[in-house]
């Protein structure tokens, strides 16, 4: 046995969820209880049961009318060792709305991977809900189903809730996962596209960032532009880019997300999808060969890597030691290099610095230039020979780069 899916109902039906939470205790990885209408003691006689399911990896508490509940399940992520996935479905925050429990904000502290629909929260709640992520450094994967929030009595604006998420997202300096799904109405471009571009701006404080996913109700060409911006300054980390809209993308977006690939020659894992197959069709066509470069110069950057402990000829291996100049540092090099080795990431990135210190030692034999003495003209006038050592060569360096030299 692997799951349970138990409605507990009232406090009465509490004592025979636990028995067969602790008959079935060592075999249990996944738990679903339904319809909480349970009081603090109840839910913790419930508590002691989950604490003996030793390999818990999920715990779902959907539909609770009591918050005590909810924090008494929380607990449950500090308890178990295995425990990855806490899902808390419905009435699950304080009746104090701009108030989340300490259980609970312990418990999102705990947690590695957080999906928040902004459609089942009021605004404070979202609020607070955040702040909590702000503080913490463990998470690494988030995804925001965004749109726009009946608030009722909540007098919360769509700019506190914006300014809340984008305060987490810059605490979350971890973060290597980011999926974002706005949904707002077709009149409502200006509103997303100020939106996005204050996610977008928070974004780059994430230094690890290697998956990226934004799902729009309309990608606007302003929206585009940003993300072109955005990927840019994330080539460091930045390995997996998904667009995907629920309505059709215009020509002048595709050619702008074209331009992005092939400026940004990092980016080789690119998928763009939209509502009509006719864009989808004539955007992969257009972005393909952009794509199929930018390929195949990582391919030659893990060669030349993949090739340091062979001797390589530095007139043979110029092209490769270009490409590898040009992606070094990045993880989309790194992750290139452990699917075709093997290896372990650390493994692949003493190998990566073994290979940067041997391209540093050789540059100018690469780039073509392989006089040990220059002819230099003093301020005065007069001509003199001086050696150029090392060091001077490694200050050129910081100038030049492999792919500005014709091979």
């Amino acid at each position: 046995m692997t799951s349970h899916a138990l409605c507990t109902g009232p406090d009465a039906l509490a004592p025979q969820v636990a028995d067969v939470l602790r008959g079935n205790g060592r075999t249990l990885h996944s738990v679903k209880l339904i319809g909480n209408h349970l009081s603090r003691e109840t839910a913790s006689t419930l508590l002691l049961a989950l604490v003996l399911c030793e390999r818990l990896e999920e715990l779902a508490l959907q539909d609770s009318e009591e918050s005590s509940a909810c924090d008494a399940m929380a607990e449950a992520l500090k308890s178990s060792r295995f425990l990855q996935k806490l899902s808390l479905v419905g009435l699950c925050l304080t009746d104090q709305s701009s108030f989340v429990s300490e259980a609970l904000e312990q418990a999102l502290g705990c947690a590695t991977k957080v999906k928040i629909n902004h459609s089942g929260l009021v605004g404070k709640d979202l609020c607070s809900v955040y702040a909590s992520l702000a503080l913490k450094n463990s998470l690494r994967s988030l995804h925001i189903h965004y749109a726009a929030i009946a608030t009722g009595n909540d007098d919360t604006t769509q700019a506190a809730i914006s300014s809340a998420l984008c305060a987490a997202l810059k605490g979350c300096k971890c973060l290597q996962s980011f999926h974002l799904h706005v949904l707002m109405a077709y009149n409502e471009s200006e509103e997303t596209d100020q939106l996005v571009a204050e996610i977008f701006d928070a974004l780059i404080c994430s230094p690890r960032l290697r998956k990226l996913t934004l799902v729009n109700s309309r990608l606007t060409l302003n929206t585009a532009k940003l993300l072109s911006v955005l990927v840019a300054q994330l080539k460091r980390s930045l390995v997996e880019l998904r667009i995907e809209s629920t309505s059709n993308i215009s020509n002048a977006v595709l050619r702008v997300l074209e331009d992005m690939i092939t400026r940004n020659v990092f980016l080789s894992r690119v998928t763009v999808r939209c509502f009509a197959w006719e864009d989808v069709a004539w955007a992969c066509a257009a972005m393909d060969d952009a794509k199929e470069q930018n390929q195949g110069l990582l391919n030659k950057a893990a060669k030349f890597v993949m090739s340091i402990d062979e001797r390589p000829t530095p007139c043979a291996k110029h092209p490769c030691a270009s490409a590898f100049d040009e992606l070094c540092g990045t993880a989309s090099l790194l992750e290139h290099l452990v699917s075709l080795s093997g290896k372990s990431e650390l493994q692949v990135s003493m190998s990566v610095k073994k290979a940067r210190c041997y391209l540093d030692d050789n540059y100018m034999i690469y780039a073509g230039v392989v006089l040990a003495r220059v002819l230099c003209e003093a301020g005065d006038g007069s001509m003199q020979f001086d050696e150029l050592n090392v060091d001077c060569w490694r200050s050129i360096v910081q100038y030049l780069k492999l792919s500005d030299v014709v091979s």
